[in-house]
């Protein structure tokens, strides 16, 4: 977890999120992701999940792109049918 201390870097003040949530499919969404994310907000972290932080009619990829850049932590969740999404 974060340290008190850590928040105070100069790297977490230009950080937006201090988690970025990476993963595919429903399976993984409703699952697993929904769960670390409610854990890591109730823990004071500040969490990117698409859905929470995506309104409809952004721009997907220039959003997740500000996302990744301002995130100091990436989380990649691989789900049993996270390959069978590139066949």
């Amino acid at each position: 977890m974060i340290q008190g201390s850590d928040r105070d870097t100069p790297t977490s003040i230009t950080s937006e999120y201090d988690v970025f949530l990476s993963f595919r499919g429903p399976d993984a969404r409703h699952g697993i992701v929904d769960h670390l994310y409610q854990r890591m907000t109730e823990a004071g972290l500040r969490v990117f999940k698409d859905d929470e932080e995506i309104r409809r009619g952004e721009l997907i990829a220039g959003e997740l792109k500000r996302a990744i850049d301002g995130s100091r932590v990436y989380a990649v969740v691989f789900s049993s049918n996270h390959a069978s999404a590139w066949l």
